[in-house]
């Protein structure tokens, strides 16, 4: 998921309290276009709004904080909530405060990782520089023994009966695959629910290797 928090333009001249009530009506799941200047391809995808949050309103400007699921253009966003409404509208300014498990407060400029790196500053860079686990904070973890971790970096997929323990998870859900450790080894998908471990051959379809 992501957040941004962002100013849109209205064209007419509208209550405030207006405004907020049109918002709160584009909480939830969407269809959404991606714009003719897009990554992807340009067409009608399903995306969900969690939440939208008002922030303030001047003149015809208005900023509110929005978070939503990976792929949601706000651009395209602003632009529905203006064709919709009959007021018309355009995103204004765009920052994004939240990708995945990353928040805004963790970033760092390019100049201080930099001046760091020139100075061998260990302890700033320990501070700057996150660990990879820490981009899978929010995924379902499954430890395994050592000796699978040497078959899955020969290509093999986690076989079940190399499972210490794990947290739950569903089938196809995307899985971090830990040492006993607690080191990243690898993301893969479950092939099957983590109820029935003991039932299955192959538990994990290995996507990528990270050890």
């Amino acid at each position: 998921g992501k957040e941004y928090i962002c100013t849109m333009h209205i064209h007419k001249d509208i209550a405030e309290e207006t405004v907020k009530k049109e918002l709160e009506k584009w909480v939830g799941k969407m269809k959404q276009l991606p714009p003719v200047k897009s990554a992807v391809k340009r067409e009608i995808r399903e995306r969900e709004i969690y939440y939208i949050e008002f922030i303030e309103m001047r003149k015809r400007d208005v900023k509110f904080v929005v978070g939503c699921q990976g792929g949601t253009y706000i651009r395209k966003l602003c632009s529905d909530f203006g064709e919709k409404s009959g007021w018309g509208a355009h995103m204004q300014e765009l920052r994004r405060t939240k990708a995945g498990p990353f928040v805004e407060s963790q970033c760092v400029k390019f100049e201080d990782l930099k001046k760091a790196v020139k100075e061998n500053d260990i302890i700033k860079l320990k501070k700057m520089i996150l660990p990879v686990e820490s981009a899978i904070s929010h995924l379902p973890k499954i430890y395994c023994i050592d000796k699978a971790i040497t078959y899955i970096k020969n290509g093999r997929n986690l076989l079940s009966k190399d499972v210490s323990k794990c947290e739950e998870f569903k089938t196809k859900e995307l899985v971090a695959v830990m040492t006993l450790k607690g080191e990243l080894a690898a993301l893969g998908n479950a092939l099957c629910d983590f109820k029935e471990l003991d039932k299955k051959y192959l538990c994990v379809n290995i996507d990528r290797v990270f050890i």
